[in-house]
């Protein structure tokens, strides 16, 4: 096949998609607004089982391998040729380490096309925070700083030396049952329920995290036009402002195309670096 002579890689293809979680509401409308595919969701797996933001199921791997084994899941229970799947994680910014950050993940695999893309967003604009509390007043505080009820909670305590959780908290009611029923047990504990179904933040960050995978796979190859022509290395040595000298910020972005090997090296837009980033400046 010679792709200059293939019209739309995407058009009217079928793309299944593997939530519990309702993340489709913001990643369809953008991949079927930006690509012309029709998505499709797959929600009898227990995503759950690859993990939970509330640790008491640990992820098997990084958040990319994760991803793809729930994208993998996908073909399983599907005859579509594409499969899509989203993984979070919440940490401290990679540059502002006293910052929490929402780092989103979207895995594209396109089995007839051989085509692999990964979509990401990183933000600072999340709501992720978790406390140990002893009165029913510092559960509260937390709950109204949090933005609930639009954002859900979760619960727990120790009940027989076992985590014990109550998740999906959204109303006034549940979220008194739950902090009275934690208080009468050891080490309660609230934090904010990260499943995007419950918080409208982090469903935000997902459908910035579609329109740069979107962008991605329209991406094209100058050689061959293969669609996903993607940033496979990135160069250190962006000069610093103050003095020139290289720093560990990316200066040169190295593309490839994965049909012809094609490759192309790239200058970031930005032309020089803040001090604050230079190992001689700011040692």
């Amino acid at each position: 096949m010679n792709p200059k002579n293939n019209i739309d890689f995407f058009k009217n293809r079928t793309v299944v998609l593997v939530t519990n979680h309702g993340k489709e509401a913001a990643i369809a409308k953008v991949l079927e607004q930006e690509l012309g595919v029709k998505v499709e969701v797959i929600a009898d797996f227990n995503t759950d089982s690859l993990g939970t933001f509330s640790g008491e199921i640990e992820r098997p791997d990084s958040q990319l391998i994760t991803a793809k084994l729930k994208a993998e899941l996908a073909f399983k229970t599907s005859q579509a040729e594409i499969a899509i799947a989203s993984e979070g994680s919440f940490n401290s910014h990679p540059h502002a380490f006293f910052i929490p950050a929402d780092v989103e993940l979207i895995y594209w695999i396109d089995r007839k096309y051989n085509i692999e893309c990964i979509g990401h967003y990183t933000t600072t604009e999340t709501n992720f925070n978790r406390i140990s509390f002893q009165t029913k007043q510092e559960s509260l505080a937390f709950a109204a700083q949090i933005g609930f009820p639009s954002h859900g909670l979760i619960v727990s305590c120790l009940v027989d030396k076992k985590q014990s959780f109550v998740k999906g908290i959204q109303t006034e009611k549940a979220l008194n049952e739950a902090i009275d029923w934690a208080l009468k047990n050891e080490q309660a504990t609230i934090e904010t329920d990260m499943r995007a179904h419950l918080n409208p933040t982090r469903m935000k960050a997902i459908e910035k995290a579609a329109y740069h995978l979107a962008t991605q796979l329209q991406s094209v190859c100058p050689q061959c036009a293969f669609p996903a022509f993607q940033i496979t290395r990135k160069e250190p040595g962006l000069p610093c402002s103050n003095c020139l000298f290289p720093t560990r910020l990316v200066k040169t972005n190295v593309f490839e195309c994965k049909h012809c090997f094609y490759q192309e090296r790239r200058s970031t837009t930005d032309a020089l670096a803040d001090p604050m980033y230079c190992d001689n400046c700011n040692p």
